[in-house]
C-alpha cells in the first residue's frame, strides 16, 4: 500500500513514518506539509492511501479531501485530528474520507484501519 502523509507538523510526519516503518505492506511514497502541496503530490504520486491532517494553514484537510476525491475518487483518505466528532465524520464521508482518526489514538487506530483496508478494502468505514 503506497501512502502519502500530509501534516503541517514535521514532528507528526516523522512519527507517522516511524509508526509505519516496520510494516512490509506499506510504503511511504511521499509527504506534504500543506493542502496545496498535498493535492499536487496526490495527483503526481497516485497513492493508495492518504493520511491527511485536518487542521492545516490555508486549506484544511476537509477541503483537501474534497479536491482529492474529485481528482482521484479511488484513493483512500484518512483524516487525523485532535478533535474528532460525529459531525466531522459525517461531513468527511461526503468527500471520500474512509475514517477520521483521533491523533491521541493514532498508533492504535491507524494500524487497525490499515489492517481493515488490507483485509477487506470495500467495507472499511
Amino acid at each position: 500500500m503506497r501512502i502519502l502523509i500530509v501534516d503541517d507538523s514535521e514532528f507528526a510526519r516523522a512519527g507517522l513514518k516511524v509508526l509505519l516503518a516496520g510494516r512490509t505492506d506499506c510504503e511511504i511514497c511521499g509527504e506534504a506539509n500543506d493542502g496545496r502541496q498535498a493535492l499536487s503530490k496526490a495527483i503526481d504520486l497516485n497513492p493508495d492511501l492518504i493520511i491527511l491532517d485536518y487542521s492545516m494553514p490555508g486549506m484544511d484537510g476537509l477541503h483537501v479531501a474534497q479536491e482529492i476525491y474529485k481528482a482521484l475518487p479511488e484513493t483512500l483518505i484518512l483524516i487525523c485530528t485532535l478533535f474528532p466528532s460525529r459531525e466531522l465524520e459525517r461531513e468527511a464521508m461526503k468527500y471520500g474520507v474512509r475514517h477520521v482518526i483521533s491523533k491521541a489514538e493514532m498508533s492504535k487506530a491507524l494500524v487497525a484501519v490499515i489492517e481493515g483496508i488490507r483485509h477487506n478494502p470495500q467495507t472499511v468505514s
